[in-house]
């Protein structure tokens, strides 16, 4: 029998879930909260211990399957990332997406009257919890950037699976670093802060396997070696996949922690009307479709207040 294994690494909580081949009926669920460091108003996901628990729950499901697991589909947060560096070490801790230590620079970007022009090359209006405005904060409090590359959270862990940096499209477009139409880096934007060209990976289409998973992941879960990986990409954009959305007819409420109103369309929407409204465009998770999309941050926190 065929098996194959999700992980969802989310704001709240991550779960690691394994699921028969082709039904995609659940066999074992693994839920664990996603671990984070608060220190004064700062939020931080704790990297060291949330590799430890998607270890762990991947063994748990290896052990519980009877047959062979196929692959690993990972999605993710969007807009939290890690920096990895050329000797194999990385970052310890990724801002949280909603943290907003990156607000001065994106409110900056709106003084100097540049948000509007970058919203037409990105697609995305500038926000603090955007991969660019971590960054910079990173860099501006001792990090180092140089031989860098900042993976998102979804990314960074199919590395750490097997060793190949590449970076999902529909997480990449939340970077704020990418050129939502030609898909190249957006060079003139890194290049008005300083930042290096190369700190961004190659991207993969979403659901593209990455490769098996490395002899040392094998041994310490149980996996065979040849068990694949790949990102299925923005969480919000996977769980349409999920749930069959009609890209033509309908639009998806998707709450978590953050709600999210998305919409599927052909071109992404770069308008007067769209940036001034702020509206997200993003490269979504199936082939030459653009995620268009707004959100409300705190609906999920609202909900569990109300339930408490």
């Amino acid at each position: 029998m065929d098996y194959a294994i999700g992980i969802d690494l989310g704001t709240t909580n991550s779960k690691v879930v394994l699921c028969k081949l082709p039904s995609c009926k659940v066999v074992h669920l693994e839920k664990f909260a996603s671990p984070k460091i608060e220190t004064s108003g700062n939020v931080d996901f704790d990297i060291q211990i949330l590799k430890q628990k998607v270890l762990a729950s991947i063994s748990a499901c290896a052990a519980a399957s009877s047959g062979i697991v196929r692959f690993i589909s990972i999605a993710s947060v969007g807009e939290s990332g890690v920096l990895v560096y050329a000797d194999g070490t990385h970052d310890k801790t990724s801002i949280a997406w909603f943290d907003t230590r990156g607000k001065g620079y994106a409110d900056k970007m709106y003084d100097d009257g540049f948000a509007e022009e970058a919203y037409r090359e990105t697609g995305i209006p500038a926000y603090a919890n955007y991969g660019l405005f971590k960054i910079l904060w990173l860099r501006d409090h001792g990090v180092k950037l140089d031989g860098a590359k900042w993976l998102p959270l979804g990314d960074f862990f199919a590395w750490w699976l097997t060793g190949a940096l590449m970076q999902d499209e529909s997480l990449a477009s939340r970077t704020f670093a990418l050129n939502i139409e030609t898909k190249a880096v957006a060079t003139d934007i890194l290049d008005r802060y300083g930042l290096p060209s190369n700190l961004f990976p190659p991207l993969i289409e979403s659901g593209t396997s990455r490769g098996s998973i490395t002899k040392d992941f094998a041994s310490k879960t149980g996996l065979p070696e040849t068990c694949q990986v790949c990102v299925a990409g923005h969480d919000h954009m996977a769980g349409s996949v999920a749930c069959g959305l009609d890209p033509v007819h309908e639009v998806l409420n998707s709450t978590g922690t953050s709600e999210g109103i998305l919409a599927i369309n052909e071109h992404p929407v770069l308008t007067k009307r769209s940036y001034c409204n702020r509206l997200s465009n993003g490269l979504y998770v199936q082939k030459g479709l653009f995620s268009y999309y707004a959100s409300l941050p705190t609906a999920g926190y609202a909900l569990e207040w109300i339930a408490n």
